[in-house]
């Protein structure tokens, strides 16, 4: 659904910037995993998953939207 809303030029369209929000984050997701992953070791999924959602939920303090992305890094 993402990659549907970059255009073939490879820059993405306002509904992906958030552009009409006053104030929207965008969250690389797999960077949140990988500074996650650095400093903690997780019993399980969950634990895990508490976790990213915590830290997304502190970065996101002041903002009125947030968009977590995942590229596939192909």
């Amino acid at each position: 659904m993402l990659e549907n809303l970059v255009k073939t030029d490879g820059n993405a369209t306002p509904e992906l910037l958030c552009k009409d929000e006053p104030s929207c984050l965008r969250v690389d997701g797999m960077a949140v995993l990988h500074e996650l992953m650095a400093v903690k070791n997780f019993k399980d999924c969950k634990d895990l998953g508490v976790s990213y959602i915590k830290l997304i939920d502190s970065k996101a303090r002041g903002y009125d939207q947030v968009r977590v992305i995942f590229d596939n890094y192909t």
